[in-house]
């Protein structure tokens, strides 16, 4: 892992689009990005671990990022990956307890993070931090909520869509012939609790139809509206 640094003083245009920092002016977004440090992680390696004492809030600047949990049983569930403006451990550090997943990184990424107690005093010298960082708590919890409905009574080839759609959202790029995301069929199966097998022959039956186009680190969404709709049902 490469060692935290300052961050950039000055901050990048797409900076000042990130829904975190959404109404705060340039002086106070400089003020804010000065605080922060900034880390470079190559894929495969853990930003942090669930259990780990919630000491800092990450942003991702650039790559994808996992988040998982272990379950009672020992069972994984991918929870989210988290790309370019995506904040992480919000919910931990403002709640002040354990951080409930491990983050890992599925493409090399780069971060900027503040310490916990640093970022409440930041929250209090810019109201509109804290209002933009409690809007990210609640759009994870209505996430959370979401995903508990679409599990009641979903098929198989249901929860594989919507969770196709979900990662696609979260951290797909749009090329030309679809939405390019890096997912697994692991990840999918630890996604949706379906089986490994069950996820090969739902995608292998969507590559016959062109729906999607299937490698071993990543998938092409080809036809994200026909996946919409099987994820409906319809």
């Amino acid at each position: 892992m490469t060692m935290p640094r300052p961050a950039r003083l000055t901050p990048p245009p797409e900076m000042s689009e990130t829904s975190l920092f959404q109404g705060l002016g340039a002086t106070a977004l400089k003020s804010v990005l000065a605080a922060a440090v900034e880390t470079s992680l190559r894929a495969g390696e853990t930003l942090f671990h669930q259990g780990d004492e919630a000491s800092r809030l990450y942003l991702v600047v650039s790559g994808v990022v996992k988040l998982s949990q272990v379950a009672a049983n020992g069972t994984q569930h991918v929870l989210r990956l988290m790309s370019a403006g995506d904040v992480i451990g919000c919910v931990a550090v403002f709640n002040r307890f354990p951080y409930p997943v491990t983050a890992s990184v599925e493409e090399d990424a780069t971060l900027i993070s503040w310490a916990e107690p640093q970022f409440w005093h930041l929250m209090e010298d810019h109201p509109e931090l804290m209002t933009n960082a409690l809007r990210t708590v609640g759009q994870r919890t209505q996430e959370f909520v979401a995903r508990l409905g679409e599990v009641n009574g979903a098929t198989a080839e249901q929860k594989v869509a919507r969770a196709v759609l979900r990662l696609a959202r979260q951290a797909g790029i749009k090329e030309a012939d679809g939405v390019r995301v890096g997912m697994t069929r692991q990840d999918l199966a630890d996604m949706t609790g379906i089986t490994y097998f069950t996820i090969s022959r739902i995608l292998s039956d969507w590559k016959r139809r062109e729906l999607v186009e299937a490698g071993r680190r990543e998938m092409l969404v080809r036809n994200p509206h026909a996946l919409l709709l099987l994820s409906d049902g319809s």
